[in-house]
């Protein structure tokens, strides 16, 4: 999965209590996602099929969760996300560390001219 920390269950229950709607509707060829409000006004639905499978990269999930941030920017479930910092958001890659510098012992040329 893409952004690791994300779950189904997880994302679900933020979203019912922030009393946001999702739902799934497998069919014969796929799977409908869709993202309303209370009262159950769609307000994005799409459609993983052969045309627009799930990818690594690309899962419900996933999907759930970036259309609720974009769609509902004042909800509960959107604000807790802000309030995190980048590195705390599920999926955040860890920043690399710089190299350590350990000292070997050897003097540097430069290190030679300084003291010259």
């Amino acid at each position: 999965m893409g952004m690791k920390g994300l779950d189904l269950d997880t994302v679900i229950r933020g979203l019912h209590s922030s009393e946001i709607r999702v739902g799934m509707q497998p069919f014969s060829g796929g799977i409908v996602i869709w993202i309303s409000d209370r009262s159950s006004r769609v307000r994005a639905e799409r459609v993983f099929d052969d045309a627009s499978p799930m990818t690594i990269d690309d899962t419900a999930v996933e999907w759930m969760h970036s259309t609720a941030l974009r769609k509902f920017p004042d909800s509960n479930y959107a604000i807790q996300y802000r309030l995190l910092t980048p590195s705390q958001h599920p999926g955040a890659k860890p920043k690399p560390r710089p190299p350590v510098d350990r000292p070997t012992g050897v003097r540097t040329p430069r290190a030679l001219s300084l003291m010259a």
